[in-house]
């Protein structure tokens, strides 16, 4: 009969690290495409008009915006500290706030255009 006399200790205690949250809340994904569906919809509009009604140009148009935003999002997962859905979100969600303003500027502009 062997019986170990020596046996290493075991603890049941787990360690907890300090590290943030990497998973995306439902609010950053809410807000998410709360502003990327306005922003598909600008583009659609937009190349609409421009396009004088054609309709493959315009869905072209509304994704657009969403290739973007994702080749933005691919450029940022060059760095390590990005590589997380919490990060992939909320890149993805500032590239359509910025496309955002910038649709709006631009309509504005073009509607200053047409008034003169």
């Amino acid at each position: 009969m062997t019986q170990e006399i020596y046996e290493t200790p075991t603890s049941n205690l787990k360690i907890q690290s300090e590290k943030t949250p990497t998973d995306a809340s439902i609010l950053l994904k809410i807000f998410t495409v709360v502003f990327a569906l306005p922003n598909m919809a600008a583009g659609y509009f937009q190349q609409y008009v421009e396009s004088n009604g054609n309709q493959p140009q315009a869905i072209g148009g509304a994704c657009g915006a969403l290739f973007f935003a994702g080749f933005i999002v691919l450029l940022f997962q060059v760095s390590s500290r990005f590589r997380n859905q919490r990060s992939r979100y909320k890149i993805f969600m500032w590239c359509h706030i910025t496309l955002l303003i910038l649709m709006v500027f631009s309509a504005v502009s073009a509607f200053l255009n047409i008034a003169r």
